[in-house]
């Protein structure tokens, strides 16, 4: 990992913009109390601008280190550094990626699903796995094999560009508990929230990790088209693993009664696993999903969610 505190290319490290927000926010918290007490002096125009472009630098995947989380505080100025612990105590912290990643290793010496021709594999890009016309598009709504002209990268773009003036992360508690993503906008029943990304691993990485290592991994199909599964036959999936990478949607926690969830679909000829709202999501509300039978049976913990319908309480 890049040294978190290496210079970027336009010469701010983390520790500058961060320094500088931290500036910014002792001086309108004092202007909030000076507001509060009735004085009138407070300019908040111009420490908006720069206070918005500043949090825009901070989380930019754009330079020459990495991308770090933070959570937000009650007037929405980043506050401590996400911090993340492995099942053996090491601490580590996760890093922002918008995009999926691929290592090309870590497919070399797979074989190939049953609708992979040989001269496709392995895979190299990200698009080997993931280019598709087969499921129905989140953007326009054209069904499963009707080509659209929806584009990947300006809907990924627009909806995420600005995440972090959308969501905030905040901690809930110490392990297994953690962070937890929550909403700054509203959203209505079945609008898209955004894609899940990570590294992507073949299924035979997945297999052989522990419960703690496949914790944040999510199954997406791959392949230009998806056959039935047969009886005796794996499905052709690989997993989108967030543990160490990915994007603020690594913070997702679990309800028995969500208010969102992962959904396969496709933007243009690009397959994702986008979140998609269930019901009316509120400024404030913590963004859930359910994590499936198969991650309870992992032996976790047994659910904290709280719900009244809560089926994995004991």
């Amino acid at each position: 990992m890049t040294p978190n505190n290496q210079l970027m290319a336009s010469g701010r490290s983390i520790e500058d913009i961060k320094s500088e927000l931290d500036a910014l926010y002792q001086k309108e918290t004092a202007g909030l109390l000076g507001l509060y007490r009735g004085k009138k002096t407070w300019r908040t125009w111009v420490d908006w601008r720069l206070k918005t472009e500043l949090i825009r630098q901070l989380y930019s995947t754009k330079q020459e280190r990495d991308a770090l989380f933070f959570t937000t505080n009650i007037i929405g100025y980043p506050g401590e550094r996400v911090l993340n612990y492995d099942s053996n105590g090491s601490a580590y912290f996760p890093t922002l990626r918008h995009e999926q990643i691929l290592n090309p290793k870590d497919w070399r010496d797979r074989l190939p699903t049953s609708n992979f021709k040989k001269k496709k594999w392995p895979p190299i890009l990200v698009e080997d796995l993931l280019t598709t016309w087969q499921d129905d598009c989140l953007d326009c709504g054209k069904g499963s094999n009707h080509h659209c002209r929806c584009n990947y990268i300006a809907w990924k773009t627009r909806l995420e560009e600005d995440w972090m003036f959308t969501f905030e992360i905040q901690y809930l508690g110490d392990p297994p508990i953690g962070y937890g993503l929550f909403s700054r906008d509203p959203f209505n029943p079945n609008e898209i929230l955004g894609e899940a990304t990570g590294q992507l691993e073949p299924r035979e990485i997945h297999e052989k990790q522990t419960d703690d290592q496949a914790s944040y991994s999510l199954s997406i199909p791959i392949g230009s088209t998806v056959p039935r599964s047969k009886k005796g036959q794996k499905e052709a999936v690989c997993y989108i693993n967030a543990k160490y990478v990915g994007n603020h949607f690594r913070f997702l926690m679990h309800s028995c009664n969500p208010n969102s969830q992962f959904l396969i679909g496709r933007i243009g000829n690009r397959r994702v696993a986008a979140i998609q709202a269930l019901k009316k999501i509120r400024p404030g509300d913590l963004i859930t999903v359910d994590y499936g039978e198969d991650w309870w049976m992992k032996g976790k913990e047994k659910c904290r969610c709280g719900e009244t319908t809560c089926r994995r309480s004991s």
